[in-house]
């Protein structure tokens, strides 16, 4: 499965978010830091680029969303809302070195928590591209509810 990236975000765009994806890297203290300030980023992200703040009329922090049910870690770091539709979408945020490989195991609690009615689909948004097959076809045979990866 190849990196899905939504065609309205432009090489500049995304040039910006590499250079900033560096900044936290070298300034963050540690992976927990490194982690929030990703999901920080993400959510910036999807408010301010012209076509997702087109797309979502709001997003939240998971520990923001008041649907949360004081549950904490679950898999889920963001919640988005489609401006058409209502709809929520789950997302995903993880901050890896480009060369790790994302397994199923750490796909398995997002996949789980983002199963539920509330959502409609799933984001799963990482800074590596290197995934094992095993992740690609737990993606990939999502055909009730899709999730994207960018």
């Amino acid at each position: 499965m190849k990196t899905l990236i939504n065609s309205n975000v432009n090489e500049s765009t995304a040039s910006s978010f590499r250079a900033l994806i560096r900044i936290l890297d070298d300034e963050s203290e540690n992976t927990v830091q490194k982690g929030a300030a990703f999901e920080q980023l993400v959510k910036a992200f999807l408010e301010q680029d012209k076509a997702q703040s087109e797309r979502f009329d709001k997003v939240w922090l998971w520990t923001e969303w008041d649907g949360n049910q004081n549950q904490h870690d679950i898999g889920i770091d963001l919640v988005a809302r489609e401006r058409d539709s209502g709809e929520l979408v789950a997302i995903q945020c993880k901050f890896y070195r480009p060369k790790t490989s994302i397994a199923l195991d750490q796909l398995n609690k997002f996949l789980a928590a983002y199963s539920v009615d509330t959502f409609a689909s799933g984001i799963f948004v990482s800074t590596s591209e290197k995934w094992t097959a095993n992740a690609e076809k737990a993606l990939s045979d999502r055909k009730d509810k899709p999730v994207s990866r960018w």
